[in-house]
C-alpha cells in the first residue's frame, strides 16, 4: 500500500522530483502543470502552469539549486507557504511537448525563462531534460534524436546540438568524466585530467544508450552502454557512491549498472 497519495493532476503524470526528502516534492503532467506538494499532509502547495498559462503538456522536469533573471517584468511574488522546505534557492526546468523548455523559480513560483522552438524537420517534442547546477548546464533530448546543451547563464542559444540517429531520446543525465572514465572502451575520447570533464548519459528508444562527452572536448561518443537487445531504454540516472555509476532501465524489464571508472 502507498504511504502517501497526491491528487490534483487532470492528465497523466510524466515526471516527479524530490525537493526536500520527506517534506516537498514536485510532479509534472500532460495537463501542462508543475505542482509542488507537501508530503506530510498530502496536499498541494502551489501549481505552476506552463507556457504563460497555455498549459502545454510537460513531459519531463529537472530540479536543482540556482537562480535566473526573469524575462521582462515579473508579477509580484506569491510568498512562501509555511509548508515549503528548501525551495528558496531552486530552479525547475521543464521539457514541453511543443519543443520548448521552460524554467521556473521555485521560490517565487514564476516562469523566468522559456526557449524558442529549434528549427527541425518534422515535429520536435522535448522528451527529456537534465540540469547540472554546478556546471551551469542544462540539456534537452527530443523525440527526433536531437540533444541540445545550454549554458544556464546564456540560455537563448545552445552551446552545442548533436544526434546519432532519429531514435527518440527517452531520458538523459549529466555524468562526471575524467581521463580514466570508460578508459577501456574502444575509441574512447581523452578526458580532462583535472576531473573537470562532464558528459551526458543518454537513454534512447532504439535500445542503444550511450555516454557522450560534452566538456571539454565534446560532443562525441565516449562509451556505449551495452546490454539491451534493441529494447527501448526509458530511464537513466547517475548514482554517486565511492565512484559514479550509471544505471538504466529498459523495456526488457532489466535494470543495469555501469561503472564509470
Amino acid at each position: 500500500m502507498p504511504v502517501r497519495r497526491f491528487r490534483g493532476h487532470t492528465r497523466g503524470i510524466t515526471s516527479t522530483a524530490i525537493v526536500s526528502k520527506g517534506r516537498n516534492l514536485l510532479s509534472a503532467a500532460r495537463d501542462g502543470t508543475v505542482r509542488l506538494w507537501d508530503v506530510p499532509s498530502e496536499s498541494q502547495i502551489r501549481m505552476m502552469g506552463s507556457a504563460n498559462g497555455n498549459n502545454v503538456p510537460v513531459l519531463a522536469i529537472s530540479v536543482g539549486e540556482g537562480s535566473l533573471q526573469a524575462d521582462g517584468t515579473a508579477a509580484d511574488e506569491a510568498g512562501t507557504d509555511p509548508r515549503e522546505v528548501d525551495t528558496e534557492d531552486k530552479l525547475v526546468f521543464a521539457a514541453l511537448q511543443d519543443g520548448t523548455f521552460e524554467a521556473f523559480d521555485l521560490r517565487t513560483k514564476l516562469s523566468v525563462f522559456r526557449s524558442q522552438a529549434q528549427p527541425a524537420r518534422g515535429k520536435s517534442v522535448l522528451q527529456a531534460i537534465a540540469y547540472a547546477p554546478t556546471a551551469d548546464l542544462v540539456a534537452t533530448g527530443s523525440t527526433n534524436g536531437i540533444v541540445a546543451v545550454y549554458d544556464t547563464r546564456a540560455l537563448a542559444t545552445p552551446l552545442t546540438t548533436f544526434k546519432r540517429n532519429t531514435a527518440s531520446v527517452e531520458d538523459l543525465t549529466f555524468v562526471p568524466l575524467d581521463a580514466s572514465s570508460f578508459a577501456t572502451d574502444a575509441g574512447a575520447l581523452g578526458g580532462a585530467r583535472d576531473g573537470s570533464g562532464i558528459g551526458l548519459a543518454v537513454a534512447t528508444e532504439d535500445g542503444l544508450p550511450y555516454v557522450a562527452g560534452v566538456r571539454p572536448e565534446g560532443p562525441g561518443v565516449r562509451a556505449e552502454l551495452v546490454g539491451p537487445d534493441c529494447e527501448a531504454v526509458r530511464a537513466v540516472c547517475v548514482v554517486q557512491t565511492q565512484e559514479p555509476e550509471v544505471w538504466t532501465a529498459a523495456d526488457d524489464g532489466a535494470v543495469r549498472r555501469y561503472r564509470v571508472r
